[in-house]
Order: structure tokens, then C-alpha cells, then sequence
């Protein structure tokens, strides 16, 4: 399977650390939520080149992993881990595909996924909950911590809303789902133009409501759902200012979700007995 990351693998490593919202807002709010990660064996879920892989590690991760799709993005990242040392590993794999047989290196061997912008990756909701599953199976029977990073349903659909933020949000020509008066429908596919410096980035994504995340999150077994939004760090006030972060907050196109499922009878990946299963 090709990825669309596989051509723009390049210029998508080199803008990710310097683009502002990524820089003080993803990342900042990210950390924050994951909070001490010390001693935990953790799984980096559509990984790319490896920048919260790397980070994962230096904040104290033990036996992290990288899984990507793209072979372009992984490339990048094993480049960078040939470079700098930090006994990470970096695998391919694509989370949305079904009846996998069991992974002996990935199912049931860590305490925490964190998965950056895969889940609006998904083309449909059962490949979301294909993706939430590969989550939940990585983390075993007894269970642990998935911090995600997703496209924001309430995402703005006005054109030219984020472009002081250094990127651009539009439906993509003939696509089902299209934005009309001012929304999306559930699934809709868009693209993400990312513009930085001098580089452009598009990305075909789909945007997935609040309610379809959670189903997807619930019946892969995982038993609670947090949503977190998005906060400026103090570095970030500093060099911008608070009025430029106004508009983009009111309407940020991140949501974080902080999820954590708890043990499971043996042999299986879903919920608990008794646990809701959507």
C-alpha cells in the first residue's frame, strides 16, 4: 500500500517542528497531556518521521516503537535514529486494515499508544474503528493509555479561516460529504493545505463527528474518552501574542483525546464484561 506521506515525506519532516501550531500548540498540549511517560513502554501509532517517537524516548519512554504505512516517512525516521542513538524502533504497518493475524512484536506489548493525526486517515468508520482496535490490541489484556491527536469536528469550514495559522481547509472537488452552508457531514473528505516558509503540503483527510470517534474508541475497548482542547504554550503567547492564538482556539482544528481501557478476559481485544461496547 502507497501513502500519500511516501512523496512529500521530505518536506513534511522539515516543516513539522518549526509550523506555529504544531510548535506551540500540538506538541505543548500533547506533553502536557501525556504527562510523565518515565518507565513506559510506549507505542508511537502512524509515527511519520518520527518526531514524537524521538520525543517519547527522550522524556524517559522505554521499548518505544514507531509503526507507519508510508516507507517515505520511515526512512526519514530511521535516518534520524541511525544519527542519534535513542534504541528506538521503527516498523511498518498499517493500522486500518482488518483480520490481521496477531502481531508477536506489537499485541500486548506496551502501556501507552499516542497516534498524531492517523485517525483522519481513516476513509471509513469502519477502518476508524479498524485503527482503534490495532490501538487497543497493542496495549493487551491488561490494558493502559491511548493519547490521540485528531481533526477537531467543529473544525471551521469558512474559507480562509486558518490561513494566518499556515494552513487552509477545503472540501475536496466532487467528494461525498462536502462542506455546505458552513458545515461538514460526518466523513467528509477535505483537504489540508499546509503552507509554511516556502513549502506547500496538501493532505486528504476525513473529518469524523465527535459521536463516531467515541463509537470507534468504545467498541475497540477502550472505556473512557477525554476530550482535551488545545492551549498555547507560554512560548508560543510570546512570540505571537494572545490576539493572534483568539480566532484559531475558538476554532482550532485539533482535538486531543486522552483514552484508557481497562483489562480484558484473555483472548480477547475488546471491552470488559460488562463495559459499554458503544
Amino acid at each position: 500500500m502507497t501513502s500519500q506521506f511516501d512523496a512529500l515525506a521530505a518536506d513534511y519532516a522539515r516543516m513539522a517542528p518549526e509550523h506555529p501550531v504544531r510548535a506551540y500548540v500540538e506538541r505543548h498540549t500533547l506533553l502536557e497531556t501525556l504527562g510523565d511517560v518515565h518507565g513506559t513502554r510506549a507505542l508511537d501509532l502512524g509515527c511519520g518521521a518520527g518526531v514524537y517517537t524521538r520525543l517519547l524516548r527522550e522524556r524517559g519512554a522505554v521499548d518505544v516503537t514507531g509503526t507507519d504505512v508510508s516507507e517515505g516517512m520511515l526512512e526519514i525516521a530511521r535516518r534520524r535514529e541511525r544519527a542519534d542513538g535513542l534504541a528506538v524502533r521503527y516498523l511498518r504497518r498499517d493500522a486500518t486494515r482488518a483480520n490481521d493475524p496477531v502481531d508477536s512484536v506489537l499485541d500486548g506489548a506496551f502501556e501507552l499508544v499516542v497516534s498524531v493525526y492517523a485517525l483522519p486517515y481513516a476513509a471509513t468508520e469502519e477502518e476508524l474503528t479498524t485503527m482503534c482496535r490495532t490501538a487497543r490490541r497493542a496495549l493487551g489484556p491488561t490494558g493502559g493509555r491511548l493519547v490521540a491527536a485528531t481533526l477537531d469536528p467543529d473544525i471551521s469550514a469558512e474559507p480562509g479561516y486558518y490561513d494566518a495559522y499556515g494552513f487552509q481547509v477545503s472540501a475536496l472537488a466532487g467528494a461525498d460529504g462536502a462542506m455546505g452552508d458552513g458545515a461538514m457531514a460526518d466523513g467528509a473528505a477535505i483537504r489540508l493545505t499546509l503552507r509554511w516558509a516556502d513549502t506547500v503540503i496538501p493532505l486528504d483527510v476525513r473529518r469524523w463527528s465527535a459521536r463516531t470517534i467515541e463509537r470507534a474508541l468504545r467498541r475497540a475497548g477502550f472505556d473512557t474518552v477525554e476530550r482535551v482542547r488545545p492551549r498555547v504554550s507560554d512560548e508560543g503567547r510570546q512570540r505571537f501574542g494572545d490576539a493572534y492564538w483568539r480566532d484559531y482556539l475558538d476554532r482550532p482544528h485539533l482535538l486531543i483525546l486522552d483514552c484508557t481501557a481497562g483489562p480484558t478476559t484473555p483472548h480477547t481485544t475488546g471491552p470488559a464484561p460488562g463495559a459499554p461496547a458503544s
